[in-house]
């Protein structure tokens, strides 16, 4: 068995903007189920885990849609304000569905190196953890070493690091980034997941 962990999927009239989309070129075009049983029939992947690509609140229930009926999506990452004060009934919601299994935040796109420790997005996280949700989490080099004391605040929260923490692998600067990796791996039950 082969399951791709993170898939995203849009359309222009999905009712959301991708931003990412328009950035690189080989990906500005609609990307839809059909996209993903072609390209998972050639790939051998029997399943997949369906992750949100924007900070709109639209696109989770969007995607949260497009897993009801299509049994090959295994499982939707979604996303919500993890700073708004009725998060825990917005994942309540979303826990109605079945296939929904947690939040991807992403701090990596202009965040200071802090954000994980203010107290308003400390409590967001507490929600996630206590109801055993899992938190995909995209993160930027300096902003690694409070991923560590996340963890170690709240033990309980499943951490999945996107992308293993984005090293700058177009320089080869692998500092702050490796210490920090390794204090996080030698310590807590953190995993990453790779890109290709």
């Amino acid at each position: 068995m082969t399951i791709d962990s993170h898939i995203h999927l849009w359309t222009a009239g999905s009712g959301y903007d991708v931003q990412i989309r328009r950035k690189i070129a080989g990906i500005d075009r609609d990307f839809t189920i059909a996209d993903l049983r072609g390209v998972s029939r050639v790939a051998g992947t029997t399943g997949v885990v369906l992750v949100h690509a924007t900070e709109n609140a639209a696109e989770t229930p969007h995607l949260l849609d497009l897993a009801a009926g299509e049994p090959f999506i295994l499982a939707v990452i979604g996303w919500a304000d993890v700073t708004a004060t009725d998060l825990g009934r917005t994942l309540d919601r979303y826990m109605a569905d079945g296939k929904f299994r947690g939040l991807r935040v992403m701090p990596a796109f202009g965040a200071d190196a802090q954000w994980l420790a203010r107290p308003a997005v400390r409590l967001g996280l507490g929600e996630v953890a206590r109801r055993g949700l899992t938190l995909d989490l995209l993160v930027t080099p300096v902003q690694l070493p409070e991923v560590l004391r996340l963890k170690q605040a709240l033990p309980d929260l499943k951490i999945i690091l996107n992308n293993c923490g984005r090293p700058l692998t177009a320089t080869g600067q692998l500092e702050p980034w490796a210490t920090a990796l390794r204090a996080i791996a030698w310590s807590t039950d953190v995993v990453c997941k790779l890109s290709s």
